[in-house]
């Protein structure tokens, strides 16, 4: 059943293909004074597919970390007043 089309049914014509993608996420968290934090993110992620159905584990690896990779940094500051 389609999720997106209010239960109608499908098929997939062709279901040979080897779809990959690897995340990852670290945050550096620093109190520099009581009550305020600063937070420096960076995540990556990486994608791949080919139309090859079988899963050959280290070709597989290989491909994936070639990918082009995407690379996200976010900084963030709070500061807590006391009123």
């Amino acid at each position: 059943m389609d999720p997106g089309s209010g239960g109608t049914p499908f098929a997939l014509t062709d279901s040979s293909f080897n779809v990959k993608s690897l995340r990852g996420s670290a945050v550096l968290r620093w109190e520099y004074r009581t009550g305020s934090v600063v937070y420096l993110i960076r995540t990556q992620q990486r994608a791949d597919e080919e139309e090859l159905g079988e899963l050959q584990l280290g070709r597989s690896a290989r491909r994936l970390f070639d990918a082009k990779a995407d690379n996200v940094f976010l900084l963030e500051a709070t500061y807590h007043l006391n009123l």
